[in-house]
């Protein structure tokens, strides 16, 4: 038994030794997995062999010369069942890996099949490229020498430093030369700015108050007609009266220029008056005294016009035929045109001169374009409280809208 065992123990490591010795000397060419591959495929069946032929020769009577008789063939038999599956996985891999080439080959060569065409158009390209790059350093010779020149050309037509601030004093010289000039003429023309901008403001202040008047003549022309028409009426034939008791009759008074002038001023203290009398109640107003101007402008707090007012002052008498008094269209003409213009409502007062009561009244902005006049209320000369109280409550009532 001891030389079984002797025998199955070099059989394993010449298997063993024999396999290892083909793995080192093909170590290059194989991969880790390979290399187990066939180390399993000689150790495994050697060892399977050895053990199973330690098992069967030591279950036998045989020695000796027998033994070996028997055991030399049995292990020739596993060392070529061994040497046969060995290399026949060698020759398997060997194909494996063949394959593999052949694949890899065949993929290189389609790449570079496919490449092929796109290799043609990079070097076609480059060749391109290297003309380009070529064209383009000569052009950029030809600009660099045509800069050259241009710089050449400009610094040759450059001034000196001197003959520019000669050129500069000169220059300086005619500009002050120029500025002492227009210095003199405003120094001379000053005041026109001034002068014009007041003289322009009252040829334009002329101009409203001459077509003020001009309407106040068309407005007194068309009072004429409505006055000879009815004196036209007034002399047709009437019937015959009875004869009445003689009544001496004062002929009346006919006005002068003076009278005017006098009614004039009256109205126009009566107006400082009532202006006076407006402040004193806290109300921002403008008063003008000029003919073809409005009365009373009262102002908002930047200036602005907020309403437009007409002022009259009237000798007014409970006695005889002076009670009331008709104002037509042609004494409001400066007011009317104003607030027509700009789109307002009319304020009127009316003031007594016999009993300073004032009476005051609202044409409305639709009313103002149509207005032909208004007869002044009998409250203004009746001597009752009630009649004194209503023109206080209008002036009142008109106050607060401003």
């Amino acid at each position: 038994m001891a030389i079984v065992d002797g025998l199955s123990t070099w059989a394993v490591l010449f298997a063993v030794g024999y396999a290892a010795l083909d793995v080192s000397s093909h170590l290059s060419q194989v991969t880790l997995q390979e290399t187990v591959r066939r180390l399993v495929a000689v150790l495994v069946p050697s060892l399977i062999a050895a053990y199973l032929l330690e098992a069967l020769l030591s279950g036998t009577a045989l020695e000796g010369s027998v033994l070996l008789a028997v055991w030399i063939p049995l292990l020739f038999l596993t060392y070529a069942f061994s040497w046969t599956l060995y290399h026949s996985m060698l020759d398997h891999s060997q194909r494996v890996q063949m394959e593999r080439i052949d694949i890899v080959s065949m993929a290189a060569k389609r790449v570079d099949e496919a490449l092929a065409p796109l290799q043609n158009q990079i070097k076609e390209l480059e060749e391109a490229a290297k003309v380009g790059r070529a064209s383009a350093d000569e052009r950029s010779s030809k600009l660099a020498a045509a800069f050259q020149d241009l710089k050449r050309s400009v610094v040759d037509k450059i001034p000196t430093v001197e003959s520019i601030l000669d050129e500069l004093r000169h220059e300086n010289r005619v500009i002050d030369h120029v500025l002492k000039g227009y210095q003199r003429w405003a120094d001379v023309h000053k005041d026109d700015a001034t002068l014009i901008d007041r003289v322009s403001t009252n040829l334009e202040s002329l101009v409203e108050r001459a077509e003020v008047v001009e309407e106040e003549l068309g407005e007194l022309s068309w009072s004429l007609e409505q006055g000879n028409q009815e004196l036209l009426v007034a002399d047709e034939p009437q019937p015959a009266l009875p004869p009445s008791p003689a009544v001496a009759v004062d002929p009346p008074h006919r006005l002068t220029r003076e009278d005017g002038l006098a009614n004039r001023e009256k109205g126009n203290q009566a107006l400082m008056r009532f202006h006076e009398k407006l402040r004193s109640l806290g109300k921002n107003c403008k008063v003008s005294l000029l003919h073809g101007a409005p009365d009373l402008l009262f102002l908002d707090g930047d200036g602005s016009v907020r309403s437009i007012a007409a002022f009259k002052a009237l000798t007014l008498s409970d006695q005889g035929s002076a009670k009331q008094r008709w104002i037509p269209r042609a004494k409001l003409v400066a007011e009317l045109r104003l607030a027509a213009k700009q789109s307002k409502p009319l304020i009127l007062f009316v003031e007594n001169l016999v009993n300073g009561r004032v009476w005051a009244t609202v044409i409305p902005q639709d009313g103002v374009k149509d207005f032909r006049g208004v007869t002044t209320p009998l409250m203004l000369v009746n001597g009752e409280p009630e009649s004194e109280k209503a023109c206080s409550d209008s002036l009142m009532s008109v106050l607060q809208l401003l």
